[in-house]
């Protein structure tokens, strides 16, 4: 089969209009799945990953094991982790914790 010559410009018109197709096609279809999640109950966009929880430093965990309550000590460790699962650097998150031991 022979096809038609067809010249550049509208050759790059229709490139340009399957290209707006393709991502008002694909904007139409993110708008149905937030739609869907919406309607079935849950949040539009599926939620963040989890960040990575390295785990406590040696020296942190020995410095909490000398407190005297066990209460105490998980307090402790359960704040570090929480301070350190919002980003805060397990080394900033030592000094703090020395540095109120101190002032005390």
């Amino acid at each position: 089969m022979r096809w038609p010559w067809v010249g550049r410009g509208r050759l790059d018109d229709a490139l340009e209009q399957v290209a707006f197709l393709r991502a008002e096609n694909a904007r139409l279809s993110e708008a149905l799945t937030r739609i869907g999640r919406h309607e079935a109950g849950m949040t539009e966009e599926p939620r963040a990953p989890r960040p990575v929880v390295e785990p406590m430093p040696e020296s942190l965990k020995e410095h909490i094991a000398k407190w005297g309550s066990r209460d105490l000590r998980k307090q402790q460790t359960t704040e570090a982790y929480r301070r350190h699962v919002r980003g805060v650097p397990w080394t900033t998150i030592e000094a703090d914790i020395l540095a109120e031991e101190e002032s005390q």
